[in-house]
């Protein structure tokens, strides 16, 4: 497994895509705190929570507790910052240590998904551009080839 605790994309990289974007609606606050006591519901792996919005791009808050199944989307990059916790991310076949600091660039088709893997939850925010519409979730099989189909 290769250690990638700090990859060359940095946060102001983030940023300054996410300052490239159009203005944003009236509603979408400009500002947004994480909640560091926010977790899943019930017995679910995985909470997610749209922090921004424009017509560039989207911002999500991103909690784990267990495991993201394989996927890929269509037509959306997206970065990753792992902001706390630690586990393995796949990305194509290859895994990753993430630790807090870590940047993944998952491109468009790209076959990924992330397994936590320490005491509490993994907490990331990640950037969708286009802005993320839940459309073009595609579910793979173990080959990361087959098995189109959506969850959540």
């Amino acid at each position: 497994m290769r250690s990638t605790p700090f990859v060359a994309l940095t946060f102001a990289a983030v940023v300054a895509v996410a300052g490239c974007a159009s203005a944003p609606s009236p509603s979408t606050p400009l500002v947004t705190r994480l909640d560091p006591a926010s977790r899943p519901a019930g017995d679910a792996p995985v909470a997610v929570r749209e922090l921004h919005r424009t017509s560039r791009v989207s911002t999500h808050e991103v909690v784990v507790v267990g495991e993201i199944r394989a996927h890929r989307h269509e037509r959306h990059d997206e970065t990753v910052t792992i902001l706390e916790g630690r586990g393995t991310f796949v990305l194509d076949g290859e895994e990753h240590l993430v630790l807090p600091g870590t940047v993944l660039h998952v491109p468009a088709g790209a076959v990924h998904s992330y397994r936590h893997e320490s005491p509490g939850a993994t907490r990331a925010v990640s950037v969708f551009s286009p802005p993320f519409d839940g459309e073009d979730r595609v579910l793979v099989d173990e080959s990361g080839t087959g098995a189109a189909a959506t969850d959540e």
